[in-house]
């Protein structure tokens, strides 16, 4: 059924009025992701970030999820 909840998974604190949703990714991009919150806000997981992101989407903010330093082309990590 298309927008149906999931079940919690078992020992997964769930906050109030958040129910599970589904989201189709593939492992490299879901790993690749949690690689990147992991390394730009240890305070974060991938479930606060695409929630920060969707906000973005549909307006609800102008603020956007703070992405990891990236590399410029010599290798070295930019400054933001």
């Amino acid at each position: 059924m298309r927008g149906s909840t999931m079940s919690p998974r078992i020992g997964v604190e769930v906050p109030p009025g958040t129910p599970f949703r589904r989201i189709r990714m593939d492992d490299e991009m879901w790993n690749a992701l949690a690689a990147a919150v992991a390394k730009a806000d240890p305070e974060l997981d991938r479930s606060k970030v695409i929630r920060q992101l969707v906000r973005w989407y549909i307006g609800e903010t102008d603020h956007l999820p703070r992405r990891p330093e990236q590399k410029n082309a010599s290798g070295d990590e930019e400054q933001s």
